[in-house]
């Protein structure tokens, strides 16, 4: 009885689908988190000397610099009523800011380390080659942000956060 236990351990211990396997790649940690503004929240603990990267909805790239750490009064994640939730994901906060272009108070998007871009310095977070796609929606009371491969559709998502808000709002979210 004991063998057969160990070995039904030993078997469901060893099975995973290629979606999970995609999933907890190696390069998983490529996807740090989300933006709200220059807030970056991010399940990595970051500092200046980190080249990463803002993704957009519109698929654009904005470098930008760790400036310090997130407060209530720069990162609207912290703020009263949202913090506790935001916080309780794993997420650590930091400021941000692009030498190169402004980031707009309200833009969201996903945060990843500047090496996801591939040799055609397109996204590719699980390093498929294939191009990734950023985009986010809204739920009751938050945001969830997701990416997937171009080429196999949003149904198929492969990396996923949520920024809860702290207040309702429309949800949009199709799953």
């Amino acid at each position: 009885m004991k063998l057969l236990l160990l070995t039904l351990i030993v078997f469901l211990a060893s099975c995973k689908t290629t979606d999970t396997a995609v999933a907890g790649s190696s390069n998983e940690s490529e996807a740090l988190g989300w933006y709200h503004g220059s807030c970056v929240a991010s399940q990595k603990e970051l500092t200046p000397q980190d080249d990463i990267i803002l993704v957009g909805k519109a698929q654009q790239l904005i470098k930008v610099s760790v400036v310090g750490y997130g407060t209530a009064e720069t990162c609207a994640a912290l703020m009263e009523g949202r913090a506790d939730v935001n916080r309780a994901e794993g997420n650590h906060f930091y400021d941000v800011i692009s030498k190169e272009q402004s980031i707009s108070a309200e833009e969201l998007g996903v945060v990843v380390m500047q090496s996801s871009l591939g040799k055609q310095k397109q996204l590719d977070i699980n390093s498929n080659e294939l191009k990734d796609v950023v985009d986010y929606c809204t739920t009751s009371e938050g945001v969830r942000f997701y990416m997937w491969d171009e080429e196999k559709g949003r149904e198929h998502s492969f990396w996923q956060s949520y920024y809860y808000l702290g207040y309702d709002v429309e949800a949009d979210c199709e799953f």
